[in-house]
This record gives C-alpha cells, structure tokens and sequence, in this order.
C-alpha cells in the first residue's frame, strides 16, 4: 500500500473543482486527486469514487494502446482521516507542453462565434489552428478517445479534459489522456451500487444510455448512437480501437484496482460490458463486414 501522507507537496498550480495536491514522489511530480468536494449547491451529490474512475479509465486506456498519464492509487492521511487518492503522474516532465484544447478554440479570431463541444467546432478549431500540422493524426487521436470514453462511460471529455502536446522540436501531437474522473459511477454511493446490482435493468438502463458531452448539428450525442453518425473518421476510430479490444483483459484492469470493493467491481464491469456487446461491437462488426 502506497502512502502519500509525506511526499514533499509543492505550490499546487493545477485547476478542476477537486481538491488536489502537488506532490514529488519517486522523484517524480505528480497531481494528487481527492474525492471530489459537493459540485451543486443544495444537494448531496460528490463525486466520491472519482479517484477509482480516474485510475480505472486510464488503465483502460493503457490497456488499448493509448498514451495516458501514469495513474497508482494510494493513501492520504490527514489528521484522523485516511483517503484513498489517486496520483496522476505530470507528463509535462516528459518535455512536452500540455494545450488544452479550449485555449485553441479561444486563440480563433477569425469568427465572433463562441466555439463550444458540436463536432464541427471540434474540426474548424483543427482546420483553423496553424501551428497544427498534422491535422489528421488530432482527429484520430480525438475519436480514439471518444470511442474508448463509450466503453467506460465518459460523460465530461470537454474542451479542457484533453487536448494537444507540444513537443521540443515544435511539432505538435495529441496529448496522453488525463482526467477520467467522470467515469463508471462517479456519484454512486456503496449503497446506490448495490441498489443497481440488485436491479439489473435499472443497471442496464444506466449503463447503456450514457450521453457524450459532445453534440452534432446541435443535438447531444448518446453513446448509443454512434452506428448513425455517417463519420469516416469516427468509423475508422471503431475499427481501429476494435481490433485491439479484449474484453477479458479490460474486466482484469477493474478486477484488479487496489481498494476497490467487490461490488463496485462488479457493477463497472457489467456496465462495461453492456456498453461494449449492446452498442460498441455491434457497430465494429458491421463496420469490419462492410470494408
């Protein structure tokens, strides 16, 4: 069990509403995150496992081939409390800098509209932004993303939860994902979960109709959807994350986070896996039958 309770802490220069630290571990910095505060005045709701979705999801991502900020789950002890946390590695010490892609849309001066999460800003931002130069490789690496955001259920990759690396030599890349707290059950009490457990079409109801943050010609894209967005570039995304899918070894990365209960376990999988059978290989097959 790792514990973060003396790491050298360090001016925390990170934004986002959890409670986070700055700490130097292994010689390394790293973003310590919390269970997040209450986001919504006059109600209940915190997004109390957000540190299980954070390591979870970006494991998966691991899991499938995608660059991602190293993630390891340990402890806090503060005072007389004792917090499982997650410390998400700083990729930034890999010489790259980190540009949230909200910082592009807002360096575009050329049109007074407000640039917001319609996939056709997504790709006028890439088209317009200059310094950009390999326009294709950002989009894949975006709907690589939002395919493997499907299967874990992502409800908040917005304009600042990802974006583009600037490397040395000027050339810019998609940055490893970070931030993958808003998956698998954030909000969801021990108690809610085995609520869901014992109600499996609740569960299944949850699971499969989970809504993207992004939009298309206005409307807000359900996960459950994908197989009607007439996207080359989105189906290309499908085949590729496709291929390297294995179900039993994503089940394993859940199977085997530290602190985890067992309930939790077994509600992200079967969520996971309603997800990937219900919508994401049904479209992948049609796909494959059709090349």
């Amino acid at each position: 069990m790792i514990d973060f309770t003396n790491c050298k802490e360090l001016l925390n220069t990170y934004g986002g509403s959890e409670k986070k630290k700055k700490i130097i571990f292994n010689d390394e910095i790293y973003l310590l995150k919390f269970p997040d505060p209450i986001r919504e005045k006059n109600k209940t709701l915190s997004y109390v496992n957000n540190q299980f979705s954070e390591y979870i999801g970006c494991h998966i991502f691991k899991e499938l081939g995608i660059k991602v900020q190293d993630t390891i789950l340990g402890i806090y002890k503060d005072g007389d409390k004792e917090k499982v946390c997650v410390a998400c590695r700083d990729f930034a010490n890999d010489k790259m800098e980190l540009i949230e892609f909200s910082k592009l849309a807002n360096s575009i001066t050329s049109s007074d509209v407000k640039f917001s999460t319609n996939i056709e800003d997504i790709y006028e931002i890439i088209k317009q932004t200059a310094q950009i130069k390999d326009k294709n490789k950002i989009i894949d690496g975006f709907w690589d993303i939002f395919v493997i955001d499907l299967l874990i259920g992502n409800k908040d990759r917005h304009l600042e939860n990802w974006g583009i690396a600037k490397l040395p030599n000027g050339d810019t890349t998609i940055s490893p994902v970070y931030d993958c707290g808003s998956c698998f059950f954030p909000l969801y009490s021990k108690e809610e979960v085995e609520e869901l457990l014992s109600n499996k079409t609740e569960l299944k109801n949850k699971a499969y109709n989970v809504k993207s943050v992004y939009k298309l010609n206005g409307s807000p894209i359900f996960y459950r959807d994908i197989g009607k967005i007439d996207n080359i570039d989105l189906k290309n995304a499908i085949l590729r994350i496709g291929k390297r899918i294995d179900l039993d070894k994503l089940k394993e990365v859940i199977n085997k986070t530290p602190f985890l209960s067992s309930e939790y376990k077994e509600c992200f999988i079967i969520a996971m896996e309603i997800r990937y059978k219900e919508i994401f290989k049904k479209v992948f097959d049609k796909i494959k039958d059709s090349n």
